[in-house]
């Protein structure tokens, strides 16, 4: 990251790398946000307001500081003055939007410093990740508020676009072409290795991993799916602009004015803050599949049972069909040879319970290798839906 802070000047502002426009980035953040026009137009002009400008500088300034390099004097004055410009900000907002606009600013703010980061050094990108966000983020919150935001808060930030499009909305040029790093990779590659690179460059589909059905599925599951439990609990927290806003805080102390903070509360509010987040457990979507697998092995043993009894069924008329047969032919029998009838039906008893005991022991032997036997649930592929 070759770049440096110059230096802090009480009466100018540090200009933002590569000759970044403060204005242009709030607009690109606050036209993320797809506001209502009215909306847009009044967040617009505080936003775009002198104050508003400056913490967009200074604070970019002393995270840069902060993060790659560290200097306490410079970090103390920026702090100053990112001190003052909050105040002046706070003040000039009407009581009517205060409680609006301050809880959309901090992360507005934040996701601003975020963009200019991107904007300022494409080629550093990677050093710009979800730990880097949620440090800047929960920064910038406690600053304004004194609360940290909800972990994960960056998620819902509309920025994917930043790696691909400026913040003007023209269209960046790769840093490096797909060529050039595979040239820099084959510097790190083994020579015992036996492949053709210029095959692979000329076609290299033929040279990729197929994707799975299942990364397939997955990749196309944006919705969060929640903990089938108990949710966050929550408690509510006493707020004081006056007093548990650092920024405000360090302003009044700065200033000699701590006897403000003693006045009348009149400006306290409530807020609800997490105070405890859920335990693991299986989420929604987790119940919904491992509830689809049952009824499908549900389904498998209510066909198999039913496959049993139909045999079942089938074998009975067979043998009720023989004996109706061998009955008559015994009744036929009868009336010419009544001393051989006797024999007959005996011999035709002990073969029928011979053969009912084979029955028994082959349907207990198939009932077993099919219970121990994979379920067939084990491929079965569900259509997931979203919850």
């Amino acid at each position: 990251m070759g770049c440096s802070f110059t230096g802090f000047k009480a009466n100018e502002l540090t200009q933002l790398p590569r000759h970044l426009d403060a204005e242009q980035i709030y607009l690109f953040i606050l036209k993320a946000h797809n506001f209502d026009e009215r909306v847009f137009k009044i967040w617009k002009t505080h936003f775009l307001s002198e104050a508003s400008i400056a913490l967009l500088h200074d604070s970019f300034w002393w995270w840069f500081l902060h993060k790659f390099r560290p200097d306490r004097e410079n970090q103390d004055c920026l702090f100053d003055r990112i001190s003052e410009s909050y105040v002046t900000l706070f003040m000039s907002i009407p009581l009517s939007r205060k409680d609006a606009f301050f809880q959309i600013y901090p992360d507005c703010l934040a996701q601003a410093i975020y963009a200019t980061f991107h904007e300022a050094f494409p080629e550093s990108s990677y050093l710009f990740n979800d730990e880097f966000k949620e440090d800047l983020g929960n920064n910038i919150f406690l600053w304004c508020s004194g609360l940290k935001p909800q972990k994960g808060f960056w998620i819902h930030w509309k920025l994917k676009e930043l790696s691909t499009t400026t913040i003007h909305g023209s269209k960046k040029a790769p840093a490096k072409s797909v060529k050039e790093r595979i040239a820099d990779s084959q510097e790190h590659i083994s020579t015992s290795i036996d492949f053709n690179i210029i095959k692979i460059l000329n076609n290299p589909r033929a040279y990729t991993l197929p994707i799975s059905k299942e990364e397939s599925r997955l990749s196309r599951l944006a919705t969060k799916s929640h903990y089938s439990s108990t949710g966050p609990e929550f408690n509510r927290v006493l707020f004081n602009f006056g007093g548990q806003s650092p920024l405000i805080l360090y302003y009044l102390k700065m200033h000699e004015l701590a006897g403000i903070s003693k006045a009348p509360k009149k400006t306290k509010i409530k807020l609800t803050k997490i105070f405890q987040e859920p335990l693991p457990a299986p989420t929604y979507r987790d119940v919904i599949k491992e509830a689809k697998r049952q009824f499908a092995r549900n389904q498998k043993d209510f066909r198999m049972e039913k496959l049993r009894i139909n045999e079942e069924i089938k074998l009975l008329k067979q043998q009720q069909e023989r004996i109706d047969k061998e009955l008559d032919r015994l009744q036929a029998k009868a009336t010419k040879k009544p001393h051989e009838v006797k024999q007959d039906f005996e011999k035709f008893l002990h073969k029928l319970r011979s053969e009912a005991e084979i029955e028994r022991e082959c349907v207990a032997s198939l009932s077993s290798s099919s219970s121990s036997s994979p379920s067939s649930t084990d491929n079965y592929n569900f259509e997931e839906e979203e919850y």
